[in-house]
């Protein structure tokens, strides 16, 4: 069972963050949201292994926490292109799973996150457009809730299908 999703993405000046998470309060704590329980996972330790350095990206990648609780799953993604600050925008959605889980099955989850995603950015700078507007000319759905929808769909039906 999925326990935490996430996007996280690198910024040029501040390093990376997590930029939204699910349930809130799962990888960081969430400005604005009283948060009974602790984070899953310590963010300062695990940010280099979801962020993490040019030769990891674009690769499937599972870490354990430094306690053996959780694994997470990632997919690190770069798209160079010279119009993002420093020529390359960078990002990863990942899971948060029990360790005892069988991590197999979420592999291709954790891919195709990654690719749709890189491709949303790529045609319409989904990602990037901070203010929500993007380039489609329309009302879009706050990442957050996609998040939610993935998490809950994936737990409770084994599958997920939403429209962007």
């Amino acid at each position: 069972m999925i326990q935490g999703i996430f996007y996280a993405r690198f910024f040029p000046r501040e390093g990376p963050h997590i930029v939204a998470q699910s349930p809130p309060g799962c990888i960081t704590a969430s400005s604005g949201a009283a948060t009974a329980k602790p984070p899953l996972i310590d963010w300062d330790v695990m940010q280099e292994y979801i962020v993490p350095r040019k030769a990891f990206f674009n690769r499937y990648m599972t870490v354990q926490d430094p306690e053996g609780k959780y694994a997470v799953l990632g997919f690190p993604v770069l798209i160079p292109h010279q119009k993002y600050q420093r020529n390359e925008f960078i990002f990863n959605f990942g899971l948060v799973l029990d360790v005892d889980a069988d991590l197999a099955q979420y592999e291709p989850v954790v891919r195709r996150l990654a690719v749709t995603f890189k491709e949303m950015e790529k045609q319409n700078e989904y990602l990037s457009q901070e203010d929500g507007g993007g380039n489609g000319g329309g009302e879009r759905r706050p990442i957050e809730s996609l998040l939610e929808i993935v998490k809950e769909d994936l737990n409770n039906y084994g599958e997920c299908m939403i429209p962007v």
